[in-house]
């Protein structure tokens, strides 16, 4: 398992493994299970739920894998997929209206694409380094958080311009990204010595705390009280 399960509106059990996505009842009984996508290859790739109950995986990474955006039925058969090269280096994340975010990657470029609902590209934000394994965040405003391994947090608007950047004091690989209810983002690095931030809407440092931890940090999202 290699990310955190989710549980759908009707109570099945989504988990990611190195290989498949798998469904189970509350109970433990298998219900289905995509064995051919390979997602993301022993990091997070964490499922996410519409309001509608379709399922939308970020996908690809393996030899034969089917790399992109995959939507699923709730009874686990493919709805659409939406083809990148490369792999997928995110969770997904769904906004209020619906769109979809999730990140891919691959030896020349890594991005940022927004998706709508029927699977059609809204648009896509390139970044100068790679975004390794990110939580997506999203505020009630509709600004997304990602952060990037050259240092920085990226706040992205709806329309998929750069709202404003956070120079971090190292790579922001495997960041978490969560806001409170004042549009506070805190975000933290997952790799070498651990810190968490809060950074205001404008994109100032509120705060930071720092974890005296050398090897592989914090991979969990802070908790909103």
């Amino acid at each position: 398992v290699v990310c955190s399960p989710v549980i759908t509106s009707n109570n099945a059990l989504l988990i990611n493994t190195r290989t498949s996505l798998y469904a189970f009842s509350p109970n433990g009984v298998f219900l289905w299970g995509d064995f051919g996508t390979y997602i993301i290859h022993g990091h997070d790739s964490t499922p996410a739920e519409g309001s509608d109950g379709t399922i939308y995986q970020n996908g690809g990474g393996g030899p034969q894998s089917l790399s992109g955006l995959h939507a699923y039925n709730p009874d686990g058969t493919l709805k659409w997929s939406f083809p990148m090269p490369g792999s997928g280096v995110s969770s997904v994340s769904i906004a209020d209206n619906g769109t979809i975010y999730f990140a891919s990657g691959d030896t020349t470029a890594d991005q940022l694409h927004a998706v709508s609902p029927t699977g059609n590209l809204l648009w896509s934000f390139p970044f100068p380094d790679h975004i390794d394994f990110q939580h997506i965040g999203t505020s009630p405003d509709g600004t997304i958080f990602i952060g990037c391994n050259d240092y920085y947090v990226y706040a992205i608007n709806p329309d998929g311009s750069l709202k404003w950047r956070f120079l971090a004091d190292l790579e922001m690989r495997g960041s978490t990204n969560v806001t409170d209810r004042n549009g506070v983002l805190l975000t933290a690095h997952a790799y070498y010595h651990s810190t968490h931030y809060a950074i205001n809407p404008n994109g100032s440092e509120k705060w930071r705390l720092d974890f005296d931890d050398t090897h592989h940090g914090m991979s969990q999202a802070s908790i909103i009280g």
